[in-house]
Parts: C-alpha cells; sequence; structure tokens
C-alpha cells in the first residue's frame, strides 16, 4: 500500500496516519490515543494537522493512514453510488471547498491519494483532474468535456452566465445540460483565463479627504512622548509592503 494513500474506514472511531510527510505541525498532547486492533493495543500521543481537514492522530509506526468515517461525515458530505463510479464523494457541507474521491481498490479497500507537495516551506493536497474523473461514468466525463469545450469557446463564460444561457435556450441544438456543466466546473475548476480576463484592479477611492483628525488626551501625549518606530519592507508575490512596529 503507498504511504500516500488515505482510507476511509467504517470500522475506525479514530483518524490516524503514519506518513508525517501528508501532515503539518506534529506535536504531543496531553491525551493518548488507545488504537485496539488484532495485532493488539497501539498508544500514541502524538497528533498533526492535515490541510484542509484538521487535526489527526499520528502513529509512526502504523501500516496506513485513515479517515474515520463517522468522523468525517460530521463535517462533509458522504454519497456512494455503487453502481455509478463506485466510490465514495467527499465534499464539504458547506460548498466551500474540494471534493475527494475514495474509489475501492482491487483489495477492496475504498482509498484517495493524495500527495505532498511543497510550497514555501507548507504542504499542500493535490486533486488530479484524472482523479476527479473517476468519480464520474465515461459517458458523464464525455459530457462534462464538451461542456468544458463550449464554455471556452463561448468566450470564457462565467459558470453562473453560461448555466442561465444552456437553461433558457440560448444555444441552439445544445448537446449539454446543467448536470454536464456543474461537473465539468468540478472536474477542471474555474477556468484560468476567465479568471485572468476577469480578475482586474479596481481604482480605490481616495478617502484622505473625509478623515477627521481627534485631539489625543494630554495624559497620553506626555506618556508616550518618546516613541520608537521601527519599520522595514516586506515583499508577497513580488509587491512591496512597508511594515512598521512601535
Amino acid at each position: 500500500m503507498p504511504n500516500t494513500w488515505v482510507l476511509l474506514d467504517n470500522q475506525s472511531t479514530v483518524d490516524v496516519f503514519y506518513n508525517k510527510d501528508l501532515l503539518e505541525n506534529i506535536r504531543e498532547v496531553t491525551k493518548q490515543m488507545n488504537n485496539h486492533c488484532n495485532a493488539g493495543i497501539s498508544t500514541t500521543n502524538l497528533v498533526g494537522d492535515l490541510p484542509g481537514y484538521g487535526t489527526v492522530w499520528f502513529y509512526e509506526e502504523g501500516i496506513a493512514n485513515i479517515l474515520s468515517l463517522s468522523r468525517v461525515k460530521r463535517d462533509q458530505e458522504v454519497s456512494l453510488n455503487s453502481e455509478k463510479g463506485n466510490c465514495f464523494k467527499v465534499s464539504r457541507k458547506n460548498r466551500s471547498g474540494g471534493t475527494l474521491f475514495f474509489k475501492q481498490a482491487e483489495s477492496g479497500l475504498y482509498y484517495t491519494n493524495i500527495r505532498p507537495v511543497t510550497v514555501t516551506n507548507n504542504l499542500a493536497l493535490v486533486t488530479t483532474t484524472k482523479e476527479k474523473m473517476e468519480g464520474y461514468t465515461k459517458k458523464k466525463c464525455e459530457r462534462a468535456k464538451l461542456a468544458h469545450h463550449i464554455q471556452k469557446t463561448k468566450g470564457r463564460l462565467h459558470t453562473k452566465d453560461f448555466l442561465e444561457i444552456v437553461e433558457k435556450g440560448g444555444i441552439l441544438n445544445c448537446l449539454i445540460n446543467r448536470i454536464d456543466i456543474l461537473a465539468a466546473k468540478d472536474i477542471f475548476g474555474t477556468d484560468i483565463g476567465s479568471i485572468k480576463g476577469k480578475t482586474t484592479r479596481r481604482k480605490v477611492q481616495n478617502t484622505g479627504d473625509n478623515t477627521d483628525i481627534i485631539k489625543h488626551p494630554a495624559n497620553v501625549a506626555y506618556k508616550y512622548k518618546n516613541v520608537t518606530i521601527c519599520i522595514d519592507l516586506m515583499f508577497v508575490n513580488k509587491i512591496v509592503l512597508l511594515i512598521s512596529i512601535s
């Protein structure tokens, strides 16, 4: 079993990982986890943070990275269609996050494959387009590809506008529907060209003329008449920022 596999286990009541490369901020806690299994009892007082999920137990001598189904469904929506795709679909209830698919391996275990990617000393969980497609049937994937292609050829429409056009019959002899458009967004994500074309710098309103000057109390001026101010330059995405502390 690859150490990047994460299993979705309905027989586990705890989340426990053994691959430290998938976790951040591994640390000791005052409590401990006693994991009962056929081989006996394993104990650990270490936890780590799984990016995009939360805190899980860390047991380096384990043999699998396990997410408990009973715990996952507390904050995520979990569904399984054994006939179409045969995989668990896990997505955030507030729709603000991504979707993970736990497909069935030849051994019968349901897993998702996450890879640690180093980005400025942090970890990011990457789900590829191919892995996204595994949650849909072959026919659904073909229709999603067609929807993605049409959206780009129509001028990289926003998904909301694209849905409205299709549902109101704005495209003659259209071979796709709302479900295909939403599937395309889930698989391919937001179109990069659309983001670049519509995310522009906006002019900031000048509020300097509307600033009110409030006279400070005399005791404040007396107490803090000698103030040391330290300043420095910090760069974020090649944008220079002035930071200061007094």
